[in-house]
């Protein structure tokens, strides 16, 4: 039986870190004025923009609802994990948020659709609602959809992927409160929308990804992380991988994982038992593990690669 939702037209903080964006700033910023759902506050932490990015913001926040913070300075990453840590000082009890990129736009769907997703789901079930996007150029033009995730979401892929742009990302309630009790007590993540996936998952909590999209994902020279779109870019990805990148990037998941454990159901706990002995065990240790794991990636080939980092002790 689903319950009822208690707040029907959740207010959201969109929680935003920015650096030297100004370029691209006012279309996203006119994107959230668009949105359909009105009930928004924007959170933006900067790190120390020198082109017109903190004036740009803080015109917008003097006709807008929100909050301008001034970031870490060490990178996107470790901004998003400074807005996570200082969110709940500015957000209402019972609020959600979203993520949200400083150079893409949002179409005017981009909150609601995912607000009439996650509002279907029991109030009291973290759960995280993220979608396919538009790939554009640095004009928005040339729009091409990113790949779609035909296998299902759960803990045993996040342990190895991240099937949700941070551009898209939605939580509710006890999602909001859960990544952020969780951020008070971890020192980096590879990435925001990664380490989402990988919690609320984690803890059993609902993840759900809509076939449509609703982002015009921008690229351009300076995109942090880049769309993973058609064969060669896939290739050069997995290439990467293979090179000992995700391995580098299991690591501090894993650290990060083992710290929130006890948050973790039990079968999930002993998923990551496992997963450590994929990344670190000898060889027979490793083969053993990853095949009584069950790990996988959206693609075949995806998850052909990651058995092959285990044996070259790649993952």
């Amino acid at each position: 039986m689903v319950s009822t939702p208690q707040n029907p037209d959740p207010h959201i903080s969109i929680l935003m870190a920015t650096f030297n964006g100004a370029a691209w700033l006012p279309e996203q910023l006119a994107s959230f004025q668009d949105q359909k759902h009105k009930n928004w506050q924007l959170i933006a932490s900067d790190d120390g923009s020198k082109d017109g990015t903190q004036q740009l913001l803080t015109t917008f926040l003097t006709q807008n609802s929100g909050v301008y913070l001034e970031g870490p300075c060490n990178g996107c990453f470790a901004n998003f994990l400074s807005l996570l840590k200082r969110a709940p000082t500015y957000m209402p009890a019972g609020g959600w948020f979203a993520f949200s990129d400083q150079d893409d736009v949002w179409l005017p769907e981009r909150l609601s659709r995912g607000v009439a997703a996650l509002n279907a789901l029991p109030d009291d079930k973290p759960a995280l609602y993220c979608s396919r996007t538009w790939v554009v150029d640095n004009k928005l033009g040339d729009r091409r959809l990113s790949a779609p995730r035909r296998r299902r979401p759960g803990f045993r892929n996040a342990l190895v992927q991240s099937i949700g742009g941070g551009n898209t990302i939605l939580v509710n309630a006890a999602a909001a409160k859960l990544l952020c009790d969780c951020a008070q007590e971890i020192d980096q993540f590879v990435s925001h929308d990664w380490w989402a996936y990988q919690v609320i998952s984690g803890v059993g909590g609902v993840i759900l990804h809509d076939d449509t999209p609703s982002v015009l994902y921008r690229q351009h020279d300076h995109n942090v992380v880049g769309a993973n779109l058609g064969p060669i870019a896939q290739m050069s990805r997995l290439i990467a991988l293979l090179k000992g990148q995700l391995r580098r990037w299991n690591t501090t998941n894993i650290h990060t994982l083992l710290t929130l454990a006890s948050r973790l159901t039990p079968e999930n706990r002993k998923r990551l038992t496992l997963f450590v002995r994929a990344h670190a065990g000898h060889l027979t240790a490793r083969i053993s593990a990853t095949r009584r794991l069950g790990i996988y990636r959206q693609t075949r080939l995806g998850t052909a690669c990651i058995f092959l980092s285990a044996v070259l002790n790649k993952l």
